[in-house]
């Protein structure tokens, strides 16, 4: 339970993800953000809002044991031209052997080898 705010109304918890973790969520299962292409344009917002914290977003990232989250962080945080050089190359050195897809439901037809994503 991380990147989660309590609040209670009219006695009922809820908890509220913060932005960063919502980022994580859309690239654990990019059809929670409507898929890669919306996570694409949500997380290009996400890195010119306020809310912008790319330490806090690798840091989450980790926690969730996923290599293909770092995977598809690195590769996002590569293509945005973000300046977020040291992030990707955190990213990078603990991804995961292997070949994911960007986005789990259509085949990607374009291996990029670098990040083992299909795209």
């Amino acid at each position: 339970m991380y990147g989660l705010e309590l609040i209670i109304q009219q006695q009922v918890k809820i908890f509220i993800s913060d932005p960063s973790r919502t980022m994580i969520d859309f690239l654990i299962d990019p059809q929670l953000g409507g898929g890669i292409q919306h996570v694409i344009d949500i997380f290009k917002v996400y890195l010119k809002s306020k809310h912008r914290d790319v330490d806090l977003l690798f840091d989450y990232a980790k926690k969730t044991y996923s290599g293909a989250v770092l995977k598809r962080l690195g590769y996002l945080l590569e293509i945005s031209q973000s300046g977020e050089f040291n992030i990707a190359k955190l990213c990078y050195l603990l991804k995961t052997d292997g070949y994911i897809k960007f986005d789990p439901l259509p085949s990607g037809d374009k291996l990029v080898t670098r990040w083992g994503l299909w795209v």
